[in-house]
């Protein structure tokens, strides 16, 4: 894939404290479009001050590459931890990192990291927007994911 995640920071906004709690509404199943396939999450409700959370997205019937997430509750804030996976489960990062967003801003409805927004539109519909970087040109562009909360 062309685009990487890629951390970057919001200037203005400062770091306030946070807990778990605040995105357990996104707890649940999500289901939407996002480049060219169909997006899928499933986030655990809240628990020992973490949210642990699955993507994958499907093109042509296929999996085209998959993440494990996880929303944890570390130094006074919330951190959005990423780590990526090709379709044979293979890590796009190193064996100990991962792509980590930390919280900059949150409202009831909207929770800002650093490249990355959990916006809560009501309780059946949310968008995600990532911030992803072209390796090959340093350009950076802002994907918009609107996800419908699938029942089980």
């Amino acid at each position: 894939m062309l685009f990487l995640c890629g951390a970057s920071y919001v200037v203005g906004l400062e770091q306030q404290h946070a807990d778990i709690d605040m995105v357990s509404w996104l707890a649940g199943k999500w289901k939407g479009e996002a480049f060219g396939g169909i997006a899928e999450e499933i986030w655990s409700q809240p628990g020992g001050g973490t949210m642990m959370g699955m993507f994958r997205l499907i093109d042509k019937g296929k999996v085209v590459f998959s993440e494990f997430e996880e929303i944890v509750e570390q130094d006074n804030l919330l951190i959005f931890k990423v780590k990526h996976f090709t379709p044979a489960f293979v890590g796009w990062e190193e064996k100990e990192k991962s792509v980590d967003f930390k919280l900059v801003s949150s409202t009831e409805n909207e929770i800002r990291f650093e490249g990355l927004t959990l916006i809560k539109i009501d309780g059946e519909t949310c968008k995600l927007v990532i911030r992803l970087s072209d390796k090959a040109t340093g350009k950076t562009k802002d994907v918009e994911i609107l996800y419908h909360r699938e029942q089980n």
